[in-house]
């Protein structure tokens, strides 16, 4: 996972103080430094002091001081997953040197690692989707499940329902499957959809004004007064 952050030097200095560890010293010249840590529970996070996606400044809530900008992916078939995230769902393509060149694989501790990449744009974020051939990845343990890692999946928002739903029958038509059905009505509808790799997308529709209910908005910054979402 990558974030964008106002002030790369206050971050840095501040990841001894919560219990994780750089992996490498930053790299990058002043202006466009980048570094990973590894948290408590030997999750990889990368630091970026340049935002990749410069189009979006300002970013939606300045204020924040950072923004997650990216998600990366290590897949066993890259034409699998070009498959499910570009021909059925239709993300945009976009160039992979955009958010790393193949120099910045030592940043997370793999040097001359080979690999063959896809990046995708979906609106403020990128996936970086990667097929490694050396050194190859190691097959998922026995028992593997969602919840190993801590993060469970990746969660696309439509803010039509229309573009929700094109999106949901593209992927049940193209042989993917669901956990569960969306509902037909109201103001927010999601499932949980698996492709063929034992990756887990969830997909959503909500009307914006529910952000705040649901918890897309910063705090402080919206008030209900019976605290339940508009019908």
């Amino acid at each position: 996972m990558s974030f964008h952050v106002d002030d790369f030097d206050a971050v840095v200095a501040r990841v001894p103080t919560v219990g994780a560890s750089t992996v490498t010293p930053p790299m990058g010249p002043d202006g466009d430094r980048r570094v990973c840590i590894r948290d408590q529970d030997g999750f990889i996070i990368e630091i970026m002091e340049r935002d990749p996606l410069d189009d979006l400044r300002p970013p939606r809530w300045p204020e924040s001081g950072a923004a997650i900008r990216a998600v990366s992916l290590s897949v066993p078939d890259l034409d699998k997953a070009r498959r499910f995230w570009v021909e059925t769902l239709s993300l945009e393509l976009v160039d992979p040197t955009l958010l790393h060149t193949p120099d910045m694989e030592a940043l997370w501790g793999l040097p001359g690692a080979k690999s063959e990449t896809l990046l995708l744009r979906a609106g403020d974020q990128l996936i970086e989707v990667q097929q490694h051939s050396d050194p190859a990845p190691r097959p998922r343990p026995l028992g593997y499940l969602l919840s190993d890692v801590g993060i469970l999946n990746i969660a696309l928002g439509y803010r039509t329902r229309e573009a929700f739903t094109a999106a949901f029958t593209s992927l049940i038509e193209n042989g993917y499957t669901a956990n569960v059905q969306p509902n037909d009505e109201g103001p927010f509808t999601s499932s949980y959809v698996n492709d063929d790799q034992g990756f887990s997308l969830e997909m959503f529709h909500c009307a914006e004004e529910i952000d705040g209910y649901l918890g897309f908005m910063p705090e402080g910054t919206w008030r209900s007064a019976t605290g339940r979402p508009p019908r």
